[in-house]
């Protein structure tokens, strides 16, 4: 699987994606994956930039906070090939078995992985029991994709 390359990614603003630009937040000096982020918001949906170093980015979505549209042209212009809504199963047998599994809450699941072949990325997916896939974060932070290599519990 191969997914937008690192320079394209970094460029994505989450304005290009979204019809209700009026909603969008500047965020600054948010802490995230043990690292200082800025960047804008929309609710849960986060587009972020590392504040010090190297061109890294995360990009969180909210799937139940975003029209379908956005979110479709979110996971072309990314190339991922996810769907609002997808159950587990359906994951699995498109990632195979992730690098992780979190429950944080007891009606839903994280998926962790590692994913890319030129370009690596951590791609993490939450699944409620009742709504199937609800969240999505996709990064280049190295060392999250470092942290979650090396302590693949799965």
């Amino acid at each position: 699987m191969e997914l937008i390359n690192y320079d394209n990614f970094y460029k994505l603003k989450l304005a290009d994606f979204v019809s209700n630009k009026e909603d969008i937040q500047e965020i600054d000096d948010w802490e995230f994956m043990n690292a200082i982020w800025y960047g804008e918001s929309i609710g849960f949906t986060e587009w972020l930039q590392l504040k010090e170093g190297p061109k890294e980015k995360s990009i969180s979505i909210d799937l139940n906070n975003l029209a379908d549209s956005s979110i479709d042209k979110i996971f072309s212009t990314l190339k991922l090939n996810l769907t609002k809504g997808m159950n587990k199963e359906n994951i699995l047998a498109q990632f195979g078995e992730p690098k992780n599994i979190e429950s944080f809450v007891e009606d839903r699941i994280t998926f962790e992985y590692i994913i890319g072949f030129n370009e690596k990325y951590y791609l993490s997916l939450t699944i409620s029991d009742d709504d199937g896939l609800t969240y999505v974060v996709l990064m280049n932070h190295k060392e999250t994709i470092q942290n979650t290599e090396e302590n693949a519990s799965i």
